[in-house]
C-alpha cells in the first residue's frame, strides 16, 4: 500500500510517459531512499513546472483521499487542459469519473508542489514500481486500488 506521507519533502527525479501503451512512470528520491510509481490505462496527464528542483508538499490518492465533486472536476480538468485551452467537462462525465473513482476502477493521483512540478494523473491502476529504502530491503511490486483489485 502507497503511504502517501512518506512523500512529503521527497523529489520528483524523473518522468515518463509512454502515449501509445497509455503508460506513466514517476520517480521519486525520498528523505530514506527512493521510488517509483508506474500509471497504467492512463486517461488524463498533466504536468507543469518541471525543473531542476521538483519538492512534494504532499500526494494525494483518490483510494486514500476524499476529492470533492468540484475537486475532482478541477483537477481533472486541469489535467485535460494545457496552458492556452481550458477543457469542458460536463456534469455527465464528472458524473461517470466520480463514480468509477468510487468503484475504484480509476484513479485520481496529485502532487501538489512545494517547489516545481504539479502533477495530476487520472489513470485505471497504479503500481509502486520500486521502492528501496537506503536503510532497509526493496519492497515487493504492489499494487494500488483500480480495476481487478
Amino acid at each position: 500500500m502507497l503511504s502517501t506521507g512518506r512523500y512529503h519533502d521527497a523529489e520528483v527525479v524523473g518522468l515518463s510517459y509512454a502515449r501509445a501503451d497509455r503508460v506513466a512512470r514517476i520517480d521519486f528520491a525520498l528523505v530514506d531512499g527512493e521510488a517509483g510509481l508506474l500509471f497504467s490505462g492512463v486517461l488524463a496527464l498533466r504536468v507543469s513546472d518541471f525543473g531542476l528542483q521538483n519538492v512534494v508538499s504532499r500526494v494525494l490518492l483518490s483510494t486514500d483521499h476524499h476529492f470533492s465533486i468540484d475537486a475532482t472536476r478541477d483537477h481533472v480538468r486541469w489535467a485535460c487542459s494545457q496552458h492556452d485551452y481550458q477543457a469542458s467537462l460536463t456534469d455527465q462525465k464528472i458524473a461517470a469519473i466520480e463514480e468509477a473513482l468510487s468503484q475504484r476502477e480509476l484513479l485520481l493521483f496529485v502532487i501538489e508542489p512545494s517547489a516545481g512540478a504539479e502533477i495530476v494523473i487520472l489513470c485505471e491502476t497504479m503500481l509502486i514500481a520500486s521502492d528501496k529504502k537506503t536503510d532497509a530491503a526493496s519492497e515487493p511490486a504492489a499494487p494500488v486500488g483500480g480495476i481487478g483489485q
